[in-house]
């Protein structure tokens, strides 16, 4: 995505938008227009522990000095969808809707209307549309967006009415927080009237908060819900979702070609791809990544060039390298301005090629494996400029191994939408292959419960490329360990298991678990029961959108044998074969769980 021009006039600002010289919409915008949803709300018990309930029967106290004002850029009524922006082009507003909605594409039109609330429609924005269609149908052709970001305030409550919180915040003033019989309230004992401290998180711009308000915690305590969303008495049959988020390689330069494109779109989400097959594999229901390296390179990789301002050297005047598959691999110097013209053009050239959803970003703030550092090397200030090279790109980047690297500032980046993590759970490599173990296993599992916070993508590459038939024990290890920190709309799995068609996608992946007993933790070690052992249980999953019961996911991370540490549990995840379109079997249909070997991963059902 490349904003190519802002033309201001005396009332309106009009903004283009394109992807690769394509305009997406071209509309006016006013600075101070807003959007509205109108609240509706339910009696709620009072609480005085410090867990969620739904809802909230709010009465008309204070003084809302906005004074509630129906807002009017778009109609009041709910929106047919609302999610974060992970991608734009032509037409198309793409976005992850969360959890019963998944990754949905709203179409927009000359007649499309849009309410900017002063943000710019880009990907890690979020976005409310109001058309037609809905999650249910997959699509939603818009007649109005809103745009907003998600935020949180904290101040004292001024003024309520039914289905709106007004709060006195130190940096907007008076803000209207909109709240519906969705919106979580942490009472801690204290009711919603004017006085009382209250911390908001929702959708929002300085002025309101919409989309609905998700959470309302009252008191003084962090703005944290350690109990998870309640969950209803009983459970649907079917599920929309028919597997956890998956990615592969399809055509292109390493992909397989023995499959056909609608054979895998019911099983895989993501795909590294490049031209001829990019736009062949995007026609067939799946997101494209484009593979690059703008942070290395050697003779014959397409970013190589004889410029030296793009490469790094030492005090000598010497470029940084290391030997890498029988040539000599150079460091990039992310401060280069060509480099980030150079990057920029190469994807743009691609994409004029085949559609490109995303990029892939490979060893960002990296200097593993090289002769030396850079002259005048600071961390900080390298990892700053990769930062600032990615957010310049303008399109959505997957930035890769951020498990190895301090990566907050990378993924601060507007347009960062995932991370990737290679050897996770699995490895090809020390100290324990084909598990990943010790710290490195943690580290994967605080990241993926860390980026499901940030609303972003955490992709999950496990490593092991033996055959899938041979290696089930393995491929429970992983899949039990991915789902302790599940979340059904950042957790992306990977895998390089050898099947005879060379797509890597296996039959567990359509194991999708949902409504945690417990809240996500906010690192591993909030998942340890035992020492070595980790354990998370679920109300409701599901295999190939069908309800199994509950289920739950334990993993040995130890050395030692242990007894199965849950009760209640009468069968286990079974799996046979290859990958799911090589005939591979998953069922919840195996034996009770028993004893559970060192570095085994368990999934048991009741």
């Amino acid at each position: 995505m490349r904003w190519v021009g802002i033309v201001f006039t005396a009332q309106r600002s009009w903004m283009i938008v394109t992807l690769a010289g394509f305009v997406v919409a071209a509309t006016a915008c006013s600075t101070n227009s807003r959007a509205v949803i109108p609240a509706s709300s339910r009696t709620a018990p009072q609480s005085s522990e410090r867990s969620a309930v739904r809802g909230y029967a709010l009465g008309t106290a204070g003084t809302l000095h906005q004074k509630g004002v129906a807002l009017t850029a778009v109609p009041p009524t709910p929106p047919a969808v609302t999610g974060r922006v992970y991608a734009l082009s032509p037409g198309v507003i793409s976005l992850d809707a969360g959890e019963g909605c998944g990754f949905i594409d709203v179409a927009v039109n000359a007649n499309t209307t849009y309410d900017y609330n002063g943000l710019v429609l880009q990907p890690g924005k979020y976005v409310q549309a109001w058309g037609t269609g809905s999650c249910a149908t997959g699509a939603v052709t818009a007649t109005n967006v809103a745009v907003w970001k998600q935020a949180t305030y904290t101040g004292p409550i001024s003024g309520t009415v039914p289905g709106i919180i007004e709060i006195l915040t130190s940096t907007c003033g008076y803000l209207d927080a909109h709240v519906d019989i969705n919106t979580a309230y942490v009472l801690n004992g204290l009711q919603p009237t004017p006085g009382t401290l209250a911390t908001v998180t929702g959708l929002a711009s300085c002025s309101t908060m919409m989309g609905t308000t998700t959470t309302v915690m009252l008191g003084t305590e962090p703005n944290v819900i350690t109990s998870p969303s309640p969950a209803p008495t009983t459970f649907p049959p079917t599920l929309a979702q028919k597997h956890v988020l998956t990615m592969d390689k399809l055509g292109g330069y390493s992909g397989t070609r023995k499959i056909s494109w609608s054979a895998a779109a019911p099983y895989v989400d993501w795909a590294i791809t490049e031209y001829p097959d990019a736009t062949p594999v995007s026609r067939a229901g799946i997101r494209t990544i484009l593979y690059t390296n703008p942070n290395r390179t050697a003779p014959g990789d397409p970013m190589h060039n004889s410029d030296e301002t793009t490469y790094a050297h030492d005090c000598n005047g010497s470029r940084l390298s290391m030997p890498y598959q029988g040539k000599i691999q150079n460091l990039r110097d992310p401060h280069s301005a060509a480099l980030g013209l150079l990057w920029t053009d190469f994807v743009v050239q691609e994409a004029a090629l085949g559609h490109v959803d995303a990029v892939y970003d490979d060893d960002p703030n990296d200097l593993y494996g090289m002769n030396g550092v850079p002259c005048t090397y600071d961390a900080l200030d390298w990892m700053n400029a990769t930062t600032a090279m990615i957010a310049n790109l303008g399109y959505p980047v997957f930035i890769s191994n951020i498990a190895g690297l301090n990566s907050d500032n990378m993924m601060s980046a507007p347009n960062a939408i995932a991370g990737a993590t290679e050897d996770c759970y699995g490895t090809d490599g020390q100290p324990t292959p084909p598990y990943t173990s010790g710290s490195l296993w943690t580290t994967h599992l605080t990241l993926q419960l860390k980026l499901a916070r940030m609303k972003k993508l955490f992709l999950c590459f496990a490593t092991p490329t033996s055959p899938a038939r041979s290696s089930i024990a393995v491929r429970q290890y992983i899949i039990a360990s991915f789902m302790l920190a599940f979340d059904s709309s950042s957790s992306v799995l990977w895998e390089d298991f050898g099947t005879p068609s060379d797509f890597h996608v296996m039959p567990e992946t359509q194991l999708v678990p949902t409504y945690p007993t417990t809240a996500a933790p906010a690192n591993a070690s909030g998942l340890q029961i035992a020492p070595g052992i980790y354990a998370r249980e679920y109300q409701a999953c599901y295999l190939a959108g069908s309800l199994v019961g509950p289920c739950a996911a334990v993993v040995n991370t130890g050395t030692v044998p242990v007894a199965f540490p849950l009760v209640g549990y009468t069968r286990t995840l079974a799996i046979s074969g290859d990958g799911v379109l090589d005939g591979g079997v998953v069922a919840a249909a195996g034996p009770a769980p028993g004893i559970m070997p060192a570095l085994s991963g368990t999934v048991a059902f009741n």
